[in-house]
């Protein structure tokens, strides 16, 4: 689990930075403002996916416990890394005046739907890797 924790801290330190860059326009403190709120989002939409997969899953409940907690240290910065830059790329452009508020809308709304549909697809990935971590773990 130290392993696991350690390139989960990997990962959300390349997310901070390629957000950090992708927020040019802002202040030091909106920046870090922007990353914190966003990772709050990001893992709390990645528990969520992690606890809905792990339904239906019949194993013990420490076994559970564990492959979920190792789901959501895996990918909840991995979703950080998929959605923020982008948003925050495009939140860029709006402070630029480069794109008006009917198409930072848009963009969001666009943006939203496509990640909806890929924690759809991300449920059923987790639910077979939380299955197989539990099933290489009773083997063992």
């Amino acid at each position: 689990m130290l392993l696991i924790s350690i390139i989960s801290i990997i990962i959300y330190i390349v997310a901070g930075v390629m957000i950090y860059y992708n927020l040019y326009n802002y202040d030091k403190s909106s920046k870090i403002k922007l990353m914190i709120i966003g990772f709050i989002i990001t893992f709390i939409a990645t528990v969520i996916i992690c606890f809905i997969s792990a339904n239906g899953i019949s194993a013990s409940a420490n076994y559970v416990s564990i492959a979920r907690n190792t789901s959501i240290l895996i990918f909840a910065p991995i979703n950080a890394i998929i959605s923020l830059p982008y948003i925050c790329n495009v939140l860029n452009k709006y402070k630029d005046r480069r794109i008006n508020e009917t198409q930072l809308k848009r963009k969001i709304l666009i943006f939203s739907i496509i990640l909806i549909l890929i924690f759809i697809f991300e449920m059923a990935y987790i639910k077979d890797f939380e299955m197989g971590l539990i099933s290489s773990a009773i083997n063992d």
